[in-house]
This record gives structure tokens, sequence and C-alpha cells, in this order.
């Protein structure tokens, strides 16, 4: 009878272990796919809202995708976004709706991001799903009720930055410097202040490594 006890006792820890594995998986691709679709079905509610930044990217769209790049390039609106926005130009597509699906992509990455780390924490389902659920009803919102700016885009990057520069301290080859160095250059592009926020964040870094050597600091320069 102990036996048999112990065996059915392993078998609903081992039903209940694939049970949460399940949930841990579908309820947060579910979550997504959800803020995909309430993002599409929303949009024609919310593209044609426009703020002064919006229009500022969108005259720099369109003199990026008229080849016009010396009066394209200023010094108050960050490039990145007119970047993205200008292949939508080509297309004809209205640079508002291409600014907003510019957004949804944008927050699409940010909760695969989240969902990736909390899941690597192994973190129990419902607080991955609660999390999950949360920042998608308030990157839904920034979205499409939001200002257009490069905000989210710059938020994204935010997140990559640090998942690049693990990588690059576990293998510091010229791959991986490069990459680092590519992130932090578009993490200028999408807002000015973010040349500073890398410049600060490498040099943290570099402190907290605790390694002085000739090597470490010509690597870290190159990434610079």
């Amino acid at each position: 009878m102990l036996i048999l006890s112990k065996n059915i006792m392993k078998k609903q820890m081992k039903n209940q272990i694939d049970k949460n594995r399940l949930l841990n998986f579908f309820l947060p691709i579910s979550i997504i796919t959800f803020f995909i679709i309430c993002g599409l079905l929303l949009l024609p509610a919310f593209w044609h809202k426009i703020n002064p930044d919006a229009t500022g990217y969108i005259q720099i769209t369109q003199l990026y995708a008229n080849g016009q790049i010396l009066h394209a390039i200023n010094g108050y609106w960050s490039p990145l976004l007119s970047w993205l926005l200008v292949p939508f130009s080509w297309l004809n597509v209205d640079l508002m709706i291409g600014a907003r699906l510019l957004a949804l992509m944008s927050s699409i990455c940010i909760l695969t991001i989240i969902w990736v780390c909390l899941r690597r924490q192994k973190i129990s389902w419902q607080i991955v799903a609660s999390l999950l659920l949360i920042s998608s009803i308030l990157l839904l919102d920034w979205s499409l009720a939001g200002p257009i700016t490069g905000d989210l885009l710059f938020l994204l990057l935010v997140l990559i930055v640090p998942i690049v520069t693990i990588r690059f301290i576990n293998n510091p080859n010229f791959q991986n410097i490069l990459l680092l160095g590519a992130c932090g250059s578009f993490l200028y592009f999408a807002k000015a202040i973010g040349f500073y926020i890398f410049i600060s964040y490498l040099i943290a870094i570099f402190v907290a490594a605790k390694k002085y050597d000739r090597e470490s600091i010509k690597k870290y320069l190159l990434v610079l």
C-alpha cells in the first residue's frame, strides 16, 4: 500500500509539473496573440490621432524617402523612427498607420522579452501571466492611444542591451563586441539621451567586472 501511494503521489506531481509547463507556455502565447488581435482591431479607431512630434517624424521620413538626406538630418528629432517608417512611405502606406504598426511590433517584442526573461527565472505561471497581462494592457494603450514618438523603440532597446551585454561578458569576441556597439548606436538613434545612458551603463559594467587589464579596456573601447 505504501509503495502504491508513493507511485500515485509521484504520478500526481508529474502531472502537476506537466500542467504547469503547458500553462507557462500556452498562457503567455495566448496573451500575446490576444494583444496582436486587439491591436489590429482597434488600430482603425486610433491611427488618425496626431501629436506635434508625429508631424516632425513624418516630415523627416518623407525627406529620407525622397533621398533628401542632408535636409532630413537635424538636431532635434532622433532618426530611428523615421528610418523605420521609410519603407511604409515607399509602399504608399499612410505614415500614421505605419507609426502605429511599428509601435505594436515594438510592444510585441517587449512582451516576448519579458516572457522569456521571466520563464528563464522559473517563475510560476500565475505571476508570469499576471505581469504579461498588465504589461499588454499598458503597452496596448501606449501603442494606440499614446503620442507617436521613439519612446517604445527606446524601451525595447533598453531591454535588449542587457541581454546582449550578458553575451558580451560571457564571450567577448568580435561579433558580440560589434553587436553591443550596434545596440548602443541604435539606443542613441532612438533617443539622444541613449548616448549618455549607454556610456554610463558601459562604465558601470566595466567597474563591476573588476578586470582592468589592457585587453579588457581594449574590448570596451571597441564597443564604443
